[in-house]
């Protein structure tokens, strides 16, 4: 466990939210992170519009030091608001005077405190493991990279250098067509090889922001680290998360991401052994 005071300009746990009506398992997401990650400045990032809300809400919750980062009402309306927010510089610029940030979105469970000693990896980026066909994986089941942004470690100043260099990088999931006269795949090729592949706005790859970060960018940058899919398992679970337990000798790991969604009744189950009551499926 770390000390507040290595802590405090170590990382900042971000908690992204775009409304204030919150579920009883986002309310009971958000406390555990509070709780299990007390010695860390934490940073609610929330539309402008809502700030004033937020700044309310917050006087509720048990946590020493919790701060409120507005950005406009657009990056919050709407997946693709969001993805633009997380591949900008600035956004990572705001938070310059920390080394990491922890992304923990509000269906993320902090299992343990290990945080410090995820930071000493000095990985660019950890996410859980992708599986071929990500939020719907393919069986048989193969590892394709890491990892997602749900809960997610980002070493800030690697994501600011990343964004300071402008590179050609192209979402080569979009293969070249077959022939000139097959109009889709000719348009996909166009769009994802010859437009939207520069890390720049508006013409980053249209992908989410967690593919962008953990797939392409690492294979363009190669000061930009992420660990392989087996070792990540160690930090997060997401998809297949009984399968995950397996392939990690049955240990949880640091965390998980969207626990209600993926094999709840696993969850209840293995939480529960631990003495961790989560709340019923919405």
């Amino acid at each position: 466990m770390a000390s507040a005071n290595t802590s405090k300009h170590l990382a900042v746990v971000l908690i992204p939210l775009y409304k204030l009506a919150l579920t009883e398992a986002e309310l009971f997401s958000i406390q555990l992170t509070l709780r299990t990650l007390k010695d860390y400045p934490i940073s609610i990032a929330c539309p402008i519009g809502l700030k004033k809300d937020f700044e309310l809400l917050i006087q509720e919750w048990d946590h020493p030091n919790i701060q409120i980062d507005a950005f406009a009402d657009s990056y919050f309306k709407g997946i693709a608001g969001y993805n633009s927010l997380l591949k900008a510089k600035f956004f990572y610029q705001h938070y310059a005077q920390y080394e990491y940030m922890l992304i923990a979105q509000p269906d993320a469970l902090i299992l343990s405190d290990e945080l410090h000693n995820w930071c000493q990896k000095q990985y660019s980026y950890i996410g859980a493991p992708f599986f071929d066909g990500f939020a719907d994986p393919i069986y048989p089941l193969r590892f394709i990279g890491v990892g997602n942004g749900g809960i997610s470690l980002r070493r800030i100043p690697d994501f600011i250098k990343a964004a300071s260099h402008i590179r050609y990088i192209p979402n080569t999931r979009a293969p070249a067509p077959n022939s000139i006269f097959n109009m889709y795949e000719l348009g996909r090729f166009i769009k994802h090889r010859l437009i939207f592949c520069f890390n720049l706005w508006p013409l980053f790859p249209q992908v989410n922001e967690d593919v962008f970060w953990g797939i392409l960018i690492p294979q363009h940058f190669d000061f930009f680290r992420v660990p392989s899919p087996e070792e990540a398992i160690l930090f997060a679970f997401d998809a297949e998360p009984r399968y995950l337990y397996g392939r990690n000798q049955g240990m949880l790991p640091f965390a998980c991401h969207a626990w209600e969604r993926y094999d709840y009744a696993f969850w209840k189950e293995t939480l529960g052994k631990q003495g961790l009551e989560i709340p019923s499926k919405s």
